[in-house]
């Protein structure tokens, strides 16, 4: 048997996410159904990360198993012309037969993208969180720090989340300006669903004045996203003052569907970005306000912009 291992970018606008999920169409649906068209057999794989629902990747790693002989140059091509335009086999590899693109994951990286402009350009607009108003980027820097090292981050997921440990370790966590741009640099050993939107989230508030730098580890100490008796909201934001407004509320727990970009919409994935070094792979995700209706940009200090309209399929 062989292992292969693929790296795939998509628009994730019209899925409910990677993994399989009974009745939705989802990234990892679509996948195994039209590689096993092409190859005449049953293949199950194995994705490096779990996007969310409108989560687009610009490079997604997965492996699977196959007995079939087909050559690499190929399954590249006979895959693409069978899927939709919004996913893409960007390339394949034949891969150690342990390697696991799940298992095998060193880290995830993720980057956040705050603009501050008056004026954003729609093909910039849909990944970048538009703040306007000032920021204390310095109280961001010194909030951003306290998330570092290994702590129990409940306070950072959704009350209903199935995880038990909710332990991360975050290697880096740190804040940096450009211009109108704000950056928010995250790593850890993992993550818990929309942990990073809440961290950043949280960030944006302490840069607001909403919520002071040094209520950080009280909030990640309580270990508790339940709603207090007093306040009749979680502790992210009944630390907030009275003035508090539903875009701030927003910010800090997105909805799980989602939103429309603008004042108060949720923070959403955008990109996801995983390479592997060696039989490793490392993640890197970018967040903006919603599900964009278009393609790629290139991640980090991108030189040129991909763009591609979302469309049901190619042919």
């Amino acid at each position: 048997m062989r292992n292969l291992k693929m790296v795939v970018a998509y628009v994730g606008t019209r899925y409910a996410g990677w993994q399989l999920q009974p009745g939705r169409a989802t990234i990892q649906g679509v996948l195994e159904d039209r590689i096993g068209r092409m190859l005449q057999e049953k293949v199950r794989l194995a994705g490096a990360g779990r996007t969310d629902a409108g989560v687009h990747a610009r490079g997604q790693v997965a492996n699977f198993k196959t007995a079939s002989r087909v050559p690499l140059e190929g399954l590249v091509r006979g895959l693409n012309a069978r899927l939709p335009i919004d996913i893409v086999l960007m390339r394949a590899e034949e891969a150690p037969e342990s390697f696991h693109a799940r298992a095998d994951a060193r880290g995830k990286e993720y980057r956040y993208h705050i603009e501050r402009s008056e004026v954003v350009s729609p093909f910039e607009a849909p990944y970048v969180v538009s703040v306007r108003g000032p920021l204390d980027v310095a109280a961001m820097r010194e909030a951003a720090g306290h998330f570092l090292g290994t702590h129990d981050f409940t306070s950072f997921c959704p009350v209903a989340s199935p995880i038990d440990d909710k332990v991360r370790t975050l290697t880096v966590s740190e804040v940096a300006e450009r211009g109108t741009r704000v950056e928010y640099h995250v790593v850890g050993d993992g993550f818990l669903r929309h942990m990073v939107r809440t961290l950043a989230g949280t960030l944006i508030l302490v840069g607001r004045g909403r919520l002071d730098a040094g209520s950080i580890p009280h909030i990640i100490g309580a270990r508790d996203r339940r709603p207090t008796p007093a306040r009749g909201s979680r502790n992210i934001p009944s630390t907030l003052s009275a003035g508090q407004d539903r875009s701030d509320q927003r910010l800090i727990d997105p909805p799980d569907g989602g939103a429309e970009p603008g004042r108060g919409a949720a923070l959403r994935p955008i990109f996801l970005l995983e390479f592997v070094r060696g039989a490793k792979a490392w993640v890197t995700t970018h967040f903006s306000l919603a599900p964009a209706r278009w393609g790629t940009i290139l991640c980090g200090r991108a030189t040129a912009t991909v763009l591609r309209r979302s469309e049901p399929s190619r042919a």
